[in-house]
């Protein structure tokens, strides 16, 4: 009797000991598979954010080039639109030397040279020759009234030509003058273009 009941003991403290051995590992694998879960879960969200983020910085890229094809389209629509009206106001032959007469003063006092050559495109050098007595008279009046001595000013046509006008292919250009000094090194550039 005390054998059987010492194996009966021994038989409940194996069994206790194995089902304590049971819940011990079955906590162990909880935690393992709740660790091993988050720790997939954690992985998961930062690949979907990472993917979320490379979507957004796309559409933004998308979005950007969009706007600078708009924008580089509507600038050469109005850069044509400015040519047209500048190759017009050209077209008018007594506004335009008008205009031609201010450039070269401008030009004149800008350089500040007394010996300049006048560059234009050639379908303008009867304008622009026309132009060149009136430019020193407004010169000399202009100087009179605002400097205390008046230069003298030698304007003369160069030898070169501007591009022609528009629409050319290559050079154009829409209108205006380039006046030189010191045999070129010193230019002033007052063409429509510019």
């Amino acid at each position: 009797r005390f054998i059987a009941q010492e194996a009966k003991e021994k038989v409940e403290e194996i069994e206790m000991k194995t089902e304590q051995d049971h819940d011990k590992e079955e906590q162990t694998l909880l935690v393992e598979g709740r660790v091993a879960l988050k720790s997939e879960f954690e992985k998961k969200n930062k690949e979907l954010k990472v993917r979320k983020r490379i979507i957004r910085a796309k559409a933004a890229a998308d979005q950007l080039t969009s706007k600078m094809k708009s924008r580089e389209e509507l600038l050469n629509e109005l850069i044509k639109e400015v040519t047209k009206k500048l190759c017009a106001i050209a077209d008018d032959k007594a506004a335009y030397e008008k205009y031609i007469v201010q450039l070269i003063v401008q030009a004149a006092i800008k350089l500040q040279e007394s010996n300049i050559a006048i560059a234009c495109r050639e379908v303008d050098k009867a304008i622009v020759e026309s132009a060149l007595p009136k430019a020193q008279e407004e010169f000399n009046k202009f100087m009179t009234e605002n400097a205390a001595n008046v230069p003298q000013l030698s304007l003369v046509m160069a030898a070169a030509h501007l591009p022609p006008p528009p629409p050319q292919v290559g050079l154009s250009c829409a209108g205006g003058i380039v006046a030189l000094a010191k045999g070129g090194r010193i230019k002033c550039d007052n063409t429509f273009d510019r």
